[in-house]
C-alpha cells in the first residue's frame, strides 16, 4: 500500500507561499500554530536579524571595490639638530585625498565568500539537526509535538467523558447493588483520570504559550485533518532525490564546502599577486619656529601608484591547512547523506506499517463501538443488560481508541519527520 493512498491520510503543507497567504491560515490548526510560533518567537526574530547583519557584511565586501577618500587635520611639533645647532618647528596642516585599490588579488573572492556565508547560515538555521539549537526546524519540531499532544489530550478527555456518560447510562439497567457498585466504581476511576488529564492540558497550553507566544486556540485541528493535510514523496527514492536538492543538511554541508573553497582561492591568489592602489592627494598648512610667531604657508600634492607584495613563510601552511580541511568536509557530505539514506530508510517501512496497522485497529474499534451502541439501544428500549460485559466492553473501547491514536500519532510524526530531513518543510516560507 502506498504511503499517500490510504484513506484519509495525505498531507500536511506547514507553510504558505507569501505573508498575504499567511493572513488566509486558520491560526487553530496545526499549520497556523507553526506559523505563528516562525513568526513571533524570538528566537527565529533572532536568526532573522543575524542574516540581516551578514547581508550588510555582504555590503562591506562589495563597497571595497570603490574608493576610499578621507579628510586629515593635524598639529605637529618637531625637531632637529645639526653639530651645536638645533632648532624646533611649529605646523598645522590639512589634507584631503583619495585612495583606490584598482587590483586586489582576493576581492572577488572575498565578496563571494561573504554571500556563500550567508546562505550557509540561512541554510542552518532552516536545519532540522537536533545538535544545532534554535533554528526553525527545531522549533517546528516541538510545535507540532506540543500541538499532537494538546489534540491527544483533548481528545482523551472527550473519550473519558462520552465513557462516563455511558457509564451513567448504565445505572438505568444495574438490577443490583453489586452492579451499582462496579458501575459507581468505573465512574470514580474516569473522574480520576479526566482529573490528570486536565492537569496535563493546562502544562500543555503553557506550553504552546511559550513556543508559540500567543495563547492556544479554543478548539484544535482533529488529528485525522492534520495527517489528511500532509503531503511527502510516494516512494523512499523520490524522497531521497527531492532530499538532494532541498535538505537543509545537506545544504548546509555543500555550502561549507563552497565557503571554505573560496577562502581557499582567495588566500591562494594574495600570496601570488600584488595589489595595485592609486590615489591622490593634497595638503595646505603653516609652519614656523617655535621662537617665531610668523609662519610661512606650506602646500602640497601629489598623485601616485603603488604596488605591493607581502611574503610570509607560513603562507604555505596556510593553504595546506585549508586545503585538508576543505577535505574533511568533502566526507563530512557523505556522512550528512548516508545518515539521510539511513534516516528514509526506516520511516518509510514504518509510515506504511502505521497505514496498515491503523486500519486494522479503526475496524476493531469500530466493532466495539457498535457494541456498545447495541447495549444502549437495549437500555433505552427498557431491557436488561450484563453489566460486566458493558463495563468490560467500556474498557476494551477505551484501550482500543487509545492504540488507534497512539498509531495516528506515530504516522503524524513519522511523515512530519520525512518532510523535515527531505527539505520540504520550508519549501514556501518567506522570511
Amino acid at each position: 500500500m502506498s504511503v499517500n493512498k490510504w484513506p484519509g491520510i495525505l498531507s500536511l503543507v506547514l507553510f504558505v507561499a507569501s505573508s498575504n497567504a499567511l493572513a488566509e491560515i486558520n491560526k487553530s490548526t496545526l499549520l497556523g500554530s507553526v506559523q505563528n510560533a516562525l513568526t513571533l518567537n524570538p528566537k527565529t526574530q533572532a536568526n532573522t536579524l543575524r542574516l540581516q547583519a551578514m547581508l550588510e557584511e555582504v555590503q562591506k565586501q562589495k563597497s571595497s571595490k570603490y574608493p576610499t577618500a578621507y579628510l586629515k587635520a593635524g598639529v605637529y611639533r618637531s625637531a632637529q639638530s645639526k653639530g651645536a645647532e638645533s632648532s624646533a618647528y611649529r605646523s598645522r596642516e590639512v589634507s584631503v585625498g583619495v585612495d583606490w585599490a584598482i587590483f586586489e588579488p582576493s576581492r572577488k573572492f572575498r565578496i563571494q565568500e561573504a554571500q556563500c556565508d550567508y546562505k550557509q547560515q540561512e541554510a542552518e538555521y532552516n536545519a532540522t539537526n537536533p545538535r544545532i539549537s534554535n533554528t526553525q526546524g527545531e522549533l517546528a519540531g516541538l510545535v507540532v509535538n506540543n500541538y499532537i499532544a494538546l489534540v491527544r489530550i483533548e481528545s482523551s478527555i472527550k473519550k473519558h467523558l462520552k465513557m462516563k456518560d455511558i457509564l451513567s447510562y448504565y445505572l438505568k439497567a444495574a438490577k443490583n447493588e453489586d452492579e451499582i457498585s462496579r458501575i459507581n466504581r468505573s465512574i470514580r476511576l474516569v473522574d480520576i483520570d479526566l482529573k490528570e488529564l486536565d492537569f496535563k492540558f493546562d502544562s500543555a497550553k503553557k506550553t504552546y504559550l511559550f513556543l508559540v507566544t500567543v495563547s492556544p486556540p479554543e478548539t484544535f485541528e482533529k488529528m485525522d485533518d492534520s495527517i489528511r493535510t500532509l503531503i511527502i514523496p510516494e516512494f523512499e527514492d523520490e524522497a531521497l532525490r527531492v532530499a538532494m536538492q532541498k535538505s537543509p543538511e545537506i545544504r548546509t554541508a555543500e555550502l561549507r564546502i563552497e565557503c571554505m573553497n573560496l577562502s581557499y582561492r582567495g588566500d591562494k591568489r594574495d600570496t601570488l599577486l600584488p595589489r595595485v592602489n592609486v590615489g591622490a592627494s593634497t595638503s595646505r598648512g603653516r609652519e614656523n619656529d617655535v621662537y617665531s610667531r610668523v609662519g610661512m604657508p606650506v602646500r602640497s600634492s601629489q598623485v601616485y601608484l603603488e604596488i605591493s607584495k607581502s611574503f610570509n613563510v607560513g603562507d604555505s601552511s596556510g593553504l595546506n591547512k585549508k586545503s585538508l580541511e576543505i577535505s574533511a568536509a568533502r566526507k563530512d557530505l557523505e556522512g550528512v547523506i548516508s545518515d539521510l539514506k539511513a534516516d528514509l530508510s526506516q520511516y518509510y517501512p514504518r509510515t506504511n506499517n502505521f497505514i496498515g496497522i491503523i486500519t486494522e485497529h479503526e475496524a476493531d474499534l469500530a466493532e466495539i463501538e457498535a457494541q456498545i451502541n447495541e447495549l444502549l439501544k437495549k437500555i433505552q428500549g427498557g431491557g436488561s443488560i450484563d453489566v460486566v460485559f458493558g463495563i468490560d466492553l467500556l474498557n476494551s473501547f477505551d484501550s482500543a481508541s487509545s492504540t488507534v491514536i497512539d498509531y495516528k500519532q506515530g504516522l503524524l510524526e513519522t511523515k512530519f519527520l520525512i518532510q523535515k530531513r527531505i527539505g520540504t518543510l520550508f519549501d514556501q516560507l518567506k522570511p
